[in-house]
């Protein structure tokens, strides 16, 4: 079996374990003065840190769920995508084949599917005729319905398809013939020169909506499959819901996960998953608005919808997919509801019930006993056990008066805001809510979303909350990251972020919940850039971004410590695990020179001399993580065995630092 990606990471992070209590080059010599100190306090412990402080933000953007995170492996499976055009599908001749495809809507599969492919096969002429689809191959169309740009865009796209050999695929679709049709239709899984790597037959193609459905064992790996529904005889066909699934999801589930992309989730040790967004939940208009109730039961009778990041979502991945994902994490949901505001477009007051309804029914699917209505749903859909869903956002983003009216203005929000929190707390009381604005009251939790244009502007931002009011709201940092002059997501980027985490951190009783921002981008659809996991058909890397969310959630203690440094340009902080009783001490050194450092563990009792030590670092400050190089940026352990009271330390440059010290007993 290929190595994953993710393993070769975790390799370089558990690899032999390497004394470094000095540079290697200093070895030989004795160690130069020190540049900076660092002191830790153990006896002057401060705020416990929030528990809920590193979560996790999915938003359906650059083909995060469709096309990544959920295994489905065709695009435009009921051929909505598009009106005029079966976007991802194209007609199949070989031979002398004399055939033609369109879309069709004379009798649809139900109301909620309203298109089909039809396919007309005039005269087979001793070969056969069908349609292709190559998978997730192309790219966004930056917001317009441009078939020309697409097609362009295909011809330069990445595979998309991919198989691999010994694996199972699920295969499963719609039909419906006309008269004369007498069959078979071969479902087929081929490379691009015609090479059948799985097949099979249905001969009971009959003249209403049918479901048929078939394993298909692939014998061959290949890159850049496709997929062919074809025929070698005369005659009209119908398809819709044409699905190819791999068997193997993350816990075989039907309609399930990618597996390598759960456990890069797994492995940010999320306290918190956000969804469904994001812009995706407000829409440009409110018919491409997120309403969770058209996103449950049959996929079959799911509509879909316009996403808001330049393609169409089917919604597959819908609010049970997704309290189910929270449930896989550990991780408690918080669910994001639209107030009935788009970027543009504005529900009235006289109108806002419906939308209010849709939160309290959202609530009693999630958490709801199964003699209720929308608890027996949960129920049928096979999980009687409540999700716990405890908290919610009202609204992404609104209210902020951004120009071009995105998201509706201050007053409309905090109108809306009032509706919504009025009846969730008349029958939720317990329910948390997180508001978009700080003009709204009364609020649990305010969002504060904080993406700069450079690492240094993000830099002079750590100290953002050091002078926030402990009697104003609690903060949740519901999206935040550099997100230009970075390349693609370099290490000084992540550094910065770093930075910025550890004043979240220290500011842990005024800022409660914080997340990086977007999570997952397939290659080739990227409309935003950077972002934390990057994958294509078949790999999957963490940017070094993603590995500082990663070690900070894995790495966050539970009460502060008095920490400080005297030097510019590095950040630090200390702080106890209560579970290990040892002292955490994180270290980002900006500098793109070693720091030769002293380390000064104040009232402390002995002290274990060797640390766990877990280091990001690289050459450069530029260097970026790629599907070829996974694990250029990723973190390395060690072990530092000169621990003392005080005690030196070279911080590599441009570096993440975090020591893990023992008090002896």
């Amino acid at each position: 079996m290929m190595q994953h990606p993710l393993d070769k990471v975790l390799l370089i992070a558990t690899a032999a374990l390497i004394p470094c209590g000095i540079c290697p080059a200093q070895e030989a010599k004795p160690a130069p003065a020190p540049q900076a100190c660092i002191t830790v306090d153990p006896g002057k412990p401060g705020v416990m840190v929030s528990p809920t402080l590193y979560g996790i933000f999915f938003e359906e953007i650059n083909r995060a769920g469709d096309g990544g995170l959920y295994a489905e492996l065709l695009q435009n499976r009921s051929f909505e995508d598009a009106p005029d055009d079966p976007r991802g599908w194209t007609l199949l001749k070989e031979g002398n084949a004399d055939a033609r495809i369109a879309l069709d809507k004379s009798q649809p599969l139900n109301p909620n599917n309203p298109t089909s492919l039809r396919l007309e096969v005039l005269n087979p002429n001793n070969g056969r005729a069908g349609i292709c689809n190559e998978g997730f191959k192309g790219r966004p169309l930056d917001y317009a319905n441009l078939l020309a740009a697409y097609y362009e865009a295909v011809k330069k796209a990445t595979a998309g398809l991919y198989v691999e050999a010994g694996k199972d695929y699920q295969v499963s679709f719609y039909a419906r013939c006309g008269e004369g049709f007498k069959g078979p239709l071969t479902v087929s899984i081929e490379k691009q020169d015609g090479t059948v790597l799985a097949s099979c037959g249905f001969t009971d193609i009959g003249g209403q909506w049918q479901k048929h459905e078939a394993t298909l064992a692939v014998s061959g790996t290949d890159l850049n499959a496709c997929l062919v529904v074809s025929t070698r005889q005369p005659g009209t066909i119908w398809l819709d819901m044409v699905s190819l699934f791999p068997k193997e999801t993350y816990q075989d589930r039907a309609n399930g996960f990618r597996p390598d992309l759960v456990r890069m989730l797994q492995a940010m040790h999320p306290s918190f998953l956000r969804f469904p967004g994001g812009c995706f939940v407000e829409g440009d208009s409110l018919e491409e608005a997120f309403r969770w109730k058209r996103t449950i039961g049959d996929v079959a009778v799911r509509p879909g919808h316009w996403c808001r990041w330049g393609y169409r979502s089917t919604d597959g991945l819908g609010f049970h997919e997704y309290l189910l994902l929270c449930e896989d994490l550990v991780a408690a949901p918080l669910f994001v509801i639209n107030v009935g505001l788009a970027h543009r477009g504005v529900v009235p007051m006289e109108q806002i019930q419906e939308w209010v309804q849709d939160a309290l029914d959202a609530i009693e699917y999630a958490n709801g006993p199964t003699d209720s209505k929308w608890g027996a749903l949960r129920a049928q859909a096979g999980h009687p056990a409540p999700f716990h869903l405890k908290t919610i956002e009202l609204g992404n983003e609104n209210g902020e008066d951004r120009e071009g009216g995105f998201g509706g203005t201050s007053a409309q929000y905090q109108e809306r805001y009032a509706a919504f929190h009025t009846a969730i707390k008349a029958r939720y009381p317990d329910i948390t809510l997180i508001a978009n604005n700080r003009k709204v009251s009364p609020v649990d939790i305010v969002d504060d979303h904080c993406y700069v244009h450079n690492p240094d502007l993000l830099l002079q931002r750590v100290g953002q909350y050091d002078g926030y009011s402990r009697n104003d709201p609690k903060v949740y940092v519901g999206e935040y990251a550099v997100i230009e002059n970075c390349g693609l997501g370099n290490l000084k980027a992540a550094l910065a972020e770093a930075a910025y985490a550890i004043g979240l951190e220290r500011n842990s009783d005024a800022v409660v919940m914080a997340c990086y921002a977007p999570l997952f981008c397939r290659k080739g659809w990227d409309l935003w850039n950077p972002n934390a996991i990057v994958f294509d058909a078949r790999r999957v890397y963490g940017t070094p971004s993603y590995h500082v969310q990663a070690l900070f959630a894995a790495h966050r203690p539970d009460q502060l410590l008095a920490s400080a440094v005297d030097k510019p340009g590095v950040y630090v902080l200390g702080g106890k695990d209560e579970k290990t009783g040892q002292i955490v001490l994180k270290a980002v050194n900006t500098g793109d020179t070693p720091l030769e450092t002293t380390i000064r563990i104040q009232s402390a009792a002995k002290l274990n001399p060797k640390a766990r030590v877990i280091t990001l670092a690289s050459d450069k400050a530029t260097d970026e993580n790629t599907l070829d190089e996974p694990a250029k940026v990723a973190p390395v352990e060690s072990v530092c065995e000169v621990v003392a009271p005080e005690f030196q330390y070279c911080l590599k440059p441009c570096s993440l630092t975090i020591f893990r010290i023992d008090i002896a007993k």
